[in-house]
């Protein structure tokens, strides 16, 4: 353990370093840099948590209990809130701080499933990711999400390799936080469960042990996720573990379509479903929660094609995109657009305008994230390569965490998704873009060998 620290201590705090540094220069260029959109929505509940005790909307609403976000990130706000002043500086460098921990068990993961050669390659191809260094400081959730998914699919495949009762209660915590800090991990836990018991009985675990597994993995997942859902039903009505589920049912999906089948923008098409939706002033959360979903429903199953359209251009843009808005706002206090181009079909077409209209020291950090992409997708198409030849035999940790990746993207894919959706699963794609470079190089130097006494011999 000692020595692995020291291995990779030196790239942690540069890159601790790094962050923190440009961190410290573009927040005495403006503060409001580290902020985005939906900032608010999680500062607000952390400062009423604080002031109150309650989980509540707003300090301007204490008695509004909040149901459209999840505690995890609001509760991480206020517990640095609460002893930094409200510090928004420190929040940012706590963050940092998060984004290195998920350095450190990148390494560890990979070093679970390689060696220290592919385990560094790994590291390094996180650290050197552009859009995860901006996201580390941003006032979101997707740096404390990033490292709620690898400690889950560390623990996940730990308790896939072991079938032991600590990695079971880590894995079904891990998960349970995941959840917590974004809705969106709860369709993970169950299928991963089911999966990692089916094959360890496969393996011969004995079913009255295996049974005590599962119920160890469930027991924190019951009382945090489950817990959480019992709270929202008591107080709306509705046991869904965010209302922010039924906001991009009918919002986001159910925008998408009318906008695909009416030839409008995105921004018209949710002009059209405010007009079309009864008026709900007065209403309970849980009831606009449930008009919220029945509508969103119902647009999906009259159009499941024009849906599936929408699905798949968002799922190339999170895959695909190289965080330009953001890119721009951190480093060059580009103001976000209110209403962006490209929310509902891909931006291509407006890539040579924009382009035009940027200058060249701008266009740098832009430049050099597209290169990222396309290098980090040849190393992770080589790496998959490499396990599907000789990594067969040990394809349930592989097939573990591409579910994992594949869930995220999937999920996470809409008409409103952009690059910031690929921070959370690029922790695990820089898992195989390691095992890629490291196949690569492996290969140079074995030719090398080859080529070198062969010409000896000539000579």
């Amino acid at each position: 353990m000692a020595g692995t620290l020291r291995r990779i201590a030196p790239l942690l705090v540069a890159s601790f370093g790094a962050k923190l540094i440009a961190l410290a220069i573009v927040y005495s260029l403006d503060p409001d840099r580290i902020v985005v959109g939906d900032t608010a929505s999680y500062e607000n509940p952390a400062r009423a948590l604080i002031s109150t005790g309650r989980f509540a909307r707003s300090l301007d609403e204490p008695e509004r209990v909040e149901t459209l976000r999840t505690p995890g990130y609001p509760v991480f706000i206020a517990a640095i809130f609460a002893v930094s002043g409200h510090s928004r500086f420190a929040v940012a460098t706590g963050q940092i701080a998060v984004s290195t921990a998920t350095l450190a068990l990148v390494y560890a993961l990979a070093a679970t499933l390689w060696n220290a050669p592919t385990a560094i390659a790994a590291l390094l191809f996180l650290a050197l990711d552009l859009l995860s260094f901006v996201y580390a400081p941003l006032l979101h959730s997707e740096t404390l999400f990033a490292l709620a998914v690898v400690i889950t699919a560390l623990t996940g495949v730990r308790l896939l390799q072991t079938g032991a009762a600590p990695w079971a209660l880590l894995f079904g915590s891990a998960a349970a936080w995941a959840t917590l800090v974004r809705p969106i991990a709860y369709y993970l836990f169950v299928p991963g469960l089911g999966a990692i018991a089916l094959y360890r009985l496969l393996n011969g675990q004995p079913r009255r042990r295996l049974l005590m597994i599962v119920l160890v993995a469930v027991l924190p997942w019951v009382a945090l996720v489950e817990g959480w859902r019992f709270r929202n039903y008591v107080t709306t009505g509705r046991a869904e573990i965010a209302q922010i589920t039924a906001v991009n049912l009918l919002w986001y999906r159910g925008a998408g379509i009318i906008a695909a089948r009416d030839h409008i923008s995105f921004w018209e098409a949710r002009d059209r479903i405010a007009r079309s939706l009864p008026d709900t002033t007065g209403w309970s959360p849980g009831a606009v929660g449930t008009l919220y979903e029945r509508e969103g429903l119902r647009l999906i199953a009259a159009h499941p094609l024009l849906f599936m359209r929408t699905q798949l251009i968002g799922l190339v843009k999170v895959l695909a995109g190289p965080g330009r808005a953001d890119l721009f706002h951190y480093f060059a206090g580009v103001p976000y657009e209110e209403t962006p181009a490209g929310a509902l079909e891909l931006s291509t077409p407006l890539l040579p305008q924009r382009l035009e209209s940027d200058r060249l020291p701008v266009l740098i950090p832009l430049i050099y994230a597209m290169a990222y992409l396309v290098v980090l997708y040849l190393c992770v198409g080589v790496g998959v390569w490499e396990v599907a030849r000789h990594e067969r035999h040990l394809w349930a940790p592989h097939a573990f965490i591409w579910w994992l990746i594949l869930c995220l993207v999937v999920l996470a894919a809409g008409p409103e998704t952009y690059a910031r959706f690929r921070v959370p699963v690029m922790p695990l794609l820089a898992l195989y873009a390691g095992r890629g470079l490291n196949a690569l190089l492996t290969f140079r130097r074995r030719r090398g060998l080859h080529d070198g006494p062969t010409s000896d011999l000539s000579g």
